[in-house]
């Protein structure tokens, strides 16, 4: 056949596949697809001729997407003349193409050629006539183009970017003046050129698009009076040059802030676009935080969004997870601020605007002060918690019992957010929330009327389990009251969403009171019994999800004995749900979650279960379903589709856009998580089913692109190699392992990211050999060296690209909490490094720390940073021992001018600890001036100290000190203050200081310690009987110690016999059963 009749063939085909007739169609499809199966040179010939030759537009299309799919797809096997034939017609077709779906299907034709090309430089003339045509021309130049920046645009830089770079220097000055052509087309697609090689550039580009920053926003400042939709696709490009490595904005910053906040005020917008502006200003927020910082326009950012916020009205969502509202949008600006600017800063300048709202007493006016309050209570939790908490506190109660619903529904919210962020300080007035929370249960009950279309009943629920949850001991003051209540609105069945809150509430109750929630067990569990069957009833679905995480939370929380006869149904409940099709995914994870605390219950013998547990959660990790990826391009909807070849999509490139539904997301989460928990509670088990395969999959997903499945991968990582039963096995996991890690740390731009790596690394190096770190060590202390620099990714700050000088920005109060506590999770990993490096090997590097954790004690510092400063510090003391020495001044200054900090126990308690540390490992050497010691831990009990961890540090600092020197210690005057103070109260730790010091003065200290006998064996005797101390082993070994070596002191001391047989008892026990 000759190729005029081939076209008039395939000319045919084609327009077959257009037709209405499906069979036609098949068939058409078909021979198509047999006729390129070769990819023959006359075929290819006979396409590329139609293509320039036929009349109808929508055959021209079809041969353009024939040709994609079928022969530049297998471009590297295609013969030569095949890709000269291809190449000649698409630069034929940027001349004489006119319609606009044609060009743009021939303009990603010509960006997978040039994905191809570009990379052996042989097709270099489509850039140059591309580039050319870019030129400014005479006649039909505004149409030539129009065509080549749409072929840049959704061709070239889409598909071949990479190999593009070559030609910036040439393309970029075209692009900059192209910005200024009057055209609706060329300044959009120019901007999309751009936005898709941002990520290539680097500091030698810097002078060549830097100049393009002020034409973009002059062209979105044009497209928003035409178009406002365009203009907010133009915006795009910032959010891809606000994660470039180099500083592209940050000489703009300013402009662009101001830019947006404009758009965010103007009510002429729509308000979609509006809150686009507003999720700008986050962004440069949250990744320029340095340089907005240095230009002090936080108070004009603050005032901006505090006044939107004052615009929401009854219809802002009191919660903040309304993203639908410019109020709610401006909320979380704030939000933004108070995570990524220093908390006194961010707290100072929306006090202002608060004071003022409660003042005005406008229900809206002060429904948006509560809303202010609860947003910054994350990122300014530890400003907060020292200095305004009593305040706020009394500002939330207040508003609970004011005569607007809105404000009161704010007011649950305000105080959710500091029950769950200002821990454990909010605790303290659980007096005046919980009685306040009961009268709104109360009245709930008591007013059939109240519904949740106010969101008042689950604001309600929310407060009262997220404050309670917390509560710790003091519970049980009010569990009776809560559960009758709790009992009494589910018995009501009054709504759906009442059932489901007071289920919710029956979990959180149980988390809080553990055991002591035993007494109404039984009653919830009878209550919740009807949901928890199968198969599951669409229309109660919600019901029994949270029944089933409701049974999950009963068995993690209480007596294993209670729960243990519920395993099997429990097990069988489980199994028959993920067997179903198609499984919510909110009721997998429920399930998962029941597997996870059933194994807490059974243990090792939870093995029979694993192989079928296992399956269904490993298809649920690496699931792909819930991913939705973004379209390649915004093609017209009148465009003709082909699936000639939609069946071969493997050498397809991603989508540049991926997102998820957050129900899968959430899956996979609590899926790895469920590995973790397993792997605790029954490590051999786990191992010998699961064969390694959980910790590859789990390694994989330390690379995934949703930031919180990488961390729930991070978080569960170290439970899986502290599960490996061979040293070898687990070897191999810590040298594939720690690598990654680093690697994360240094690439992430995400904090929390970062912040779970760093845990991740400490629980590792606690609790797996040293050994298998020796290859790690250098690489481990240089990245606390760059954390402590403030040079990681996830920093945000380089003052060669954000023009700051690095001494502008230095202190505490210059620094986010967020910001901080990456450098203290740094700080944590030092004592561990001791352990692997010695004493001796790491002074050397000490002298990189030190000085930021003295700078960190200071008393000008926050109390977090006092601290992890003084807390490392003592950690540090214990584990270097006498290689401590050449540093001691330092130490000794820190821990003596700590001791009496007036605001934080947790200050006093670690100094005093590292007093004694000090002491200990420094020997004769500190002999000198143990009288100041004893003298400042005097002065503290003076004081009339009641924190119990700084009694048991101050106890344990004077038993080391007697045991290292009590040769120079007035021991008669010392030990009844010291005997007086004892026994220890809740520090384990300290069990072991306090019997050697015990030991020494019955062995080198013997006649004042015969006085003493009698009382050492009563402390010994009260340590047993306390649940915090008794399981240490310690006691035993010290008891066994005292049976032995002095039978008669026993004798004469004439203990009760419930002491004697306390300590007969405890003698018997062995490491695996103590006392």
């Amino acid at each position: 056949m000759d190729e005029d009749s081939l076209v008039s063939e395939i000319q045919t085909l084609l327009s077959k596949v257009l037709q209405a007739d499906n069979e036609q169609r098949d068939h058409a499809t078909r021979q198509i697809h047999e006729n390129l199966r070769t990819a023959s040179e006359i075929t290819v010939g006979a396409l590329c001729k139609l293509l320039l030759t036929c009349d109808d537009p929508n055959i021209r299309q079809l041969t353009v997407v024939v040709l994609a799919r079928g022969i530049a797809k297998k471009w590297t096997d295609a013969s030569p003349i095949v890709k000269t034939n291809i190449k000649d017609a698409m630069m034929k077709i940027l001349q004489q193409e006119t319609n606009p779906i044609v060009l743009r299907n021939s303009a990603q034709l010509i960006g997978m050629i040039c994905s191809h090309e570009l990379k052996t430089d042989e097709w270099k003339v489509m850039i140059s006539a591309l580039s050319n045509s870019l030129l400014p021309r005479l006649g039909d130049g505004m149409k030539h183009k129009e065509v080549a920046i749409l072929v840049m645009a959704l061709g070239v830089t889409e598909n071949a970017a990479d190999d593009l770079k070559p030609y910036f220097a040439e393309l970029f000055p075209r692009f900059l003046k192209l910005l200024d052509e009057n055209s609706t087309i060329i300044p959009f697609y120019v901007i999309k050129s751009i936005s898709n090689v941002v990520y290539l550039l680097g500091d030698d580009e810097l002078p060549i698009c830097r100049p393009l920053i002020p034409k973009i926003i002059d062209v979105i400042k044009k497209y928003l009076h035409e178009d406002e939709d365009r203009a907010c696709e133009c915006m795009e490009i910032f959010e891809e040059m606000f994660e470039s490595e180099v500083g592209i904005v940050s000489p703009f910053v300013k402009e662009l802030i101001d830019f947006w906040l404009t758009i965010a005020c103007d009510k002429r917008y729509q308000e979609s676009t509006r809150i686009r502006a507003l999720t700008f200003v986050n962004s440069l927020v949250s990744t320029k935080s340095k340089v907005v910082q240095k230009l002090r326009i936080i108070p004009e950012i603050t005032q901006v969004a505090y006044n939107l916020l004052l615009t929401g009205g009854e219809t802002f969502g009191d919660d903040g997870d309304d993203n639908n509202t410019v109020a709610s949008a401006a909320g979380q600006v704030i939000d933004m601020l108070a995570l990524h600017m220093p908390s006194k800063l961010v707290h100072d300048e929306v006090s202002k605007y608060i004071h003022d709202s409660f003042a005005s007493g406008e229900a809206c006016h002060k429904r948006a002060a509560l809303l202010a309050m609860a947003v910054i209570a994350e990122g300014c939790s530890e400003y907060l918690r020292s200095k305004h908490l009593v305040q706020i506190m009394n500002n939330i109660c207040h508003a609970l019992h004011d005569e607007s619903l809105m404000v009161r529904n704010a007011a649950l919210f305000a105080l959710a957010q500091y029950a769950e962020y200002l821990q454990p300080n909010v605790n303290f007035f659980h007096a005046q929330v919980i009685p306040l929370l009961l009268q709104y249960l109360t009245y709930i009950a008591k007013n059939t009327e109240v519904d949740d279309a106010s969101n008042a009943m689950a604001k309600t629920f929310f407060a009262l389990e997220t404050f309670c949850k917390h509560l710790g001991e003091n519970i049980q003051i009010y569990l009776k009251d809560i559960m009758t209540c709790l009992v009494l609105l589910y018995q009501s069945r009054r709504s759906e969403k009442l059932v489901e809150l007071c289920i919710s509430a029956f979990g959180s109750m149980a988390e809080a009171a553990k055991t002591n929630f035993e007494p109404y067990f039984s009653t919830c569990l009878d209550l919740i019994k009807p949901l928890l069957v199968t198969p599951i009833d669409k229309e109660n679905a919600d019901l029994q999800i949270q029944a089933i995480e409701t049974l999950a939370i009963f068995a993690k929380s209480i007596d294993t004995e209670t729960i243990a006869p519920l395993v099997g149904d429990c097990m069988s409940l489980g199994f028959a749900i993920l067997q179903e099709e198609d499984v919510d995914p909110d009721l997998a994870r429920a399930v998962f979650k029941m597997f996870a605390s059933m194994s807490r219950v059974m243990k090792e013998s939870f093995a029979a279960y694993l192989p079928n547990i296992f399956k269904k959660i490993h298809e649920t990790i690496v699931s792909s379903e819930g991913l939705i990826l973004g379209p390649e391009d915004d093609s017209d909807e009148d465009e003709v589709q082909l699936t000639l070849f939609g069946e071969d999509t493997s050498d397809e490139k991603p989508s540049k856009s991926i997102t998820a539904d957050n129900a899968y997301i959430d899956a996979k989460e609590d899926a790895m998580d469920v590995i973790g928990d397993i792997a605790i509670q029954c490590p051999s088990a786990f191992t010998s089913v699961s064969d390694g395969k959980f910790f590859d999959t789990l390694l994989e997903m330390v690379a995934h692109f949703h930031p919180e499945v990488k961390q729930a991968a991070i978080r569960n990582l170290p439970n899986v190699v502290k599960a490996a039963q061979d040293p070898t096995e687990m070897r191999e996991m810590v040298r594939r392992l720690v690598p990654a890690l680093l690697q994360v740390c240094k690439e992430e731009r995400n904090r929390m990211v970062v912040l779970t790596v760093m845990e991740a690394l400490v629980a590792l190096l606690k609790d797996v050999d040293k050994n298998y770190f020796s290859n790690y060590t250098k690489a481990l202390l240089e990245l606390i060296k760059t954390t402590v620099d403030k040079k990681l990714m996830c920093q945000n700050f380089d003052p060669e690209v954000d023009g700051i000088d690095d001494t502008d920005i230095n202190d505490d109060a210059d620094q986010s909490e967020y910001d901080m506590a990456i450098i203290e999770n740094a700080g944590d990993l030092l004592p561990q490094m001791v352990k692997i490096v010695g004493g001796e090997n790491f002074a050397v590097y000490l002298p990189w720390y030190l000085p930021l954790l003295v700078a960190k004690s200071k008393h000008r510092k926050s109390m977090s940073s006092r601290s992890f400063g003084t807390g490392t510090l003592a950690e540090l003391t214990k584990h270097m021992g006498v290689h401590v020495i050449p540093f001691k001044d330092s130490f000794f200054e820190s821990f003596m001018r700590n001791i009496h900090d007036s605001e934080s126990d947790e200050v006093r308690s670690n100094a005093c600890f590292g007093i004694g540390a000090l002491a200990e490992a420094c020997g004769e050497v500190l002999y000198p001036v143990y009288p100041n010691i004893m003298k400042r831990l005097s002065d503290v009990l003076a004081m009339g100290e009641s924190d119990p961890h700084c009694l048991d540090n101050i106890c344990g600092a004077v038993c080391r000190m007697i045991y290292s020197g009590g040769h120079r210690l007035p021991l008669r005057d010392i030990l009844p203050a010291l005997f007086n103070c004892l026994p220890l109260r809740d520090d384990v730790e300290e069990l072991s200081t306090v019997y050697r010091c015990f030991r020494y003065l019955l062995e080198k200290q013997t006649q004042i310690a015969e006085s003493l006998f009698k009382g050492m064996v009563e402390i010994t005797a009260k340590h047993l009987i306390n649940d915090k101390l008794r399981t240490d082993f310690s006691n035993c070994e010290f008891v066994r110690y005292i049976l032995s070596n002095f039978p008669d002191a026993l004798i004469k001391s004439e203990l009760p016999s419930e002491t004697n047989l306390l300590l007969q008892h405890c003698a018997a026990m062995t490491t695996e059963q103590p006392c």
